[in-house]
């Protein structure tokens, strides 16, 4: 069989997303270093955005329809609900995630906070501040007993890195 190659940054939310579930599904891969924005970048993702992945002849990128591949093409614990209503509830969540959390949290705060001085850059703290009142409400939401389930699904991988990173970058 072919290798599995995910290609992108490992500190990308979304490509951790796709390892996740690959890891759950205990499927070998091997994560490659992208040159953001090349030539050869965007002949594999026209939105020049990560993760794509290849694997023989097939070529996907968003990291939903990767997750999906994986799920569905190998063997291991199922990742997406067997029944409608719960496929429906994790496209919801999946769509809430990207839609209403992502972006206050991971753009607004996290990227401010570490990708900005790690470039040299300085923080916009009105920008920082701006955006804790709607991360905290957002993880209050959160809490709504339908997101959490017994099993880990495709929308607790997203959470699940969306929260690590208040954690890990968040100061009191």
């Amino acid at each position: 069989m072919s290798k599995l190659v995910i290609h992108g940054f490992p500190e990308s939310s979304y490509v951790r997303t796709a390892r996740m579930a690959l890891e759950a599904k205990g499927v070998p891969y091997e994560l490659q270093p992208i040159e953001f924005g090349s030539v050869d970048h965007l002949a594999m993702h026209p939105f020049g955005k990560m993760p794509y992945m290849t694997h023989g002849d097939v070529t996907l990128y968003e990291t939903s329809a990767i997750t999906r591949y994986v799920d569905e093409n190998f063997e291991g614990p199922a990742l997406q609900p067997v029944d409608v209503v719960g496929r429906a509830r994790m496209s919801q969540w999946i769509s809430a995630i990207i839609d209403y959390y992502y972006g206050p949290l991971i753009r607004e705060y996290v990227i401010e906070r570490v990708a900005v001085p790690r470039r040299g850059g300085v923080t916009d703290e009105v920008r920082v501040a701006a955006a804790l009142p709607i991360v905290q409400e957002r993880i209050e939401l959160s809490k709504i007993p339908s997101l959490i389930r017994r099993t880990w699904q495709a929308q607790n991988f997203r959470l699940l890195i969306v929260f690590l990173r208040r954690f890990s970058f968040m100061s009191a």
